[in-house]
């Protein structure tokens, strides 16, 4: 858990309160490190305490934090639970985003056992976040979060790490065509070409509606793009079952051993650029593009 409060007193006290063999706590002093401390300590639950003006040095506030956290790409199903001061209650009740509210000066046994229960709940729900039920690959927050790590790895051995991002063409149409059920097959056909095709320490995800992802640890892009070219004769033949002959895919790939944001940008403008030259082709990233 990480717990956001100026007062170090009290914050050792929750801390300690909430702290044992289920839940470690981090404490910071102020929002201007949520992000950060979001990354380097992956929390289950952020508990925000509210005094605003010694939390807030740069002009941010609870509310503006939680949806900073709500909207964030990797960070977005962390649990956000804020401690208020009663009059403040009314105000804060509109955050969007925060799953909880607690009075201050909060009753310990409330307090703890309120976290606790969110913290379970929290758990239970990132389970069941990590798999894309359709195509049994990873979600896209998941393979997100995978990501991170991955890059992490990358930048202390100096590896590449290669980045796929696939599209299926023309998702729409087919759907329009031959109905919802069989565009659902056609996904989860191709999440298993693509489990087929790529090794077992490459991840994979589905990153949108006909849209998925590859992670390739220690492969640069060139060798990732031999990779998916192996995989369009089981596509192929995938369209031949599901009565879509013309079933093609849109491949972008990028590699880096820097910033994964930057990597996931530049595949993703491959593969507008794999798109917009007609699909059904892989394009690597070039400064060009």
């Amino acid at each position: 858990m990480l717990l956001v409060e100026a007062d170090p007193v009290v914050g050792a006290q929750v801390a300690d309160l909430l702290s044992g063999p289920d839940c470690d706590t981090v404490r910071i002093p102020d929002l201007e490190g949520v992000l950060a401390a979001l990354d380097r300590h992956r929390p289950d639950l952020v508990l925000l305490s509210t005094e605003a003006p010694a939390l807030s040095p740069g002009g941010l506030d609870p509310a503006a934090i939680t949806r900073m956290i709500q909207s964030h790409d990797v960070h977005g199903s962390v649990a956000v639970l804020l401690l208020a001061e009663k009059e403040q209650l009314q105000r804060l009740s509109l955050v969007a985003g925060a799953d909880d509210i607690l009075l201050k000066p909060a009753d310990p046994q409330v307090l703890r056992t309120r976290v606790m229960d969110r913290l379970r709940r929290q758990r239970q729900l990132d389970g069941e976040r990590v798999v894309d039920r359709l195509t049994g690959v990873l979600s896209r927050r998941a393979m997100l979060r995978a990501a991170d790590r991955e890059i992490g790895l990358c930048r202390r051995t100096g590896q590449l790490l290669s980045v796929v991002l696939f599209d299926v063409d023309s998702m729409g149409d087919l759907n329009n065509r031959l109905g919802p059920a069989v565009g659902d097959a056609v996904l989860a056909g191709l999440a298993r070409i693509l489990t087929r095709t790529f090794r077992e320490t490459d991840i994979l995800g589905r990153v949108g509606g006909d849209s998925f992802g590859a992670l390739l640890p220690a492969c640069a892009a060139a060798d990732a793009k031999r990779r998916v070219e192996l995989m369009r004769e089981g596509l192929a033949a995938l369209g031949a079952e599901q009565g879509c002959a013309e079933l093609e895919i849109s491949v972008g790939i990028a590699d880096t051993t820097v910033d994964i944001s930057d990597v996931m940008a530049r595949a993703d403008r491959a593969l507008l650029q794999a798109r917009g030259d007609g699909g059904g082709r892989t394009v690597l990233y070039s400064s060009d593009i």
